[in-house]
């Protein structure tokens, strides 16, 4: 209850993803299906973006089907926007190749 189901954008229209964030709980979700899998020596990254900074939230490879489903221990008030990217497996420093994002604060229906 009270919670914003914040849909995560992709410019080509690709698989259903979207975050379930509670303002003040000091967490949120990630959920969608059909995401792809990364590729041989990758991951999927969450980032969390204030202005040029960058802090990496959690990592995750789709389950079956493309499920996703990831507990992302931080609050969505916390960035600017989120972005998830494909990245190297042995983790980078910053953001390799941007597939989804999402502003941390939704537009107002």
């Amino acid at each position: 209850p009270g919670s914003e189901r914040i849909s995560v954008t992709e410019d080509d229209g690709g698989p259903n993803l979207y975050l379930a964030s509670l303002p003040g709980a000091g967490r949120m979700y990630l959920m969608g299906s059909g995401v792809p899998q990364p590729g041989e020596g990758r991951v999927y990254h969450v980032w969390g973006a204030r202005g040029r900074d960058h802090e990496l939230l959690a990592e995750f490879v789709p389950l079956d089907e493309g499920l996703v489903a990831v507990e992302i221990p931080w609050g969505l008030e916390s960035f600017d926007r989120l972005l998830i990217a494909v990245d190297p497996s042995d983790g980078p420093g910053r953001p390799h190749r941007v597939r989804w994002w999402t502003p941390a604060t939704p537009a107002e229906a």
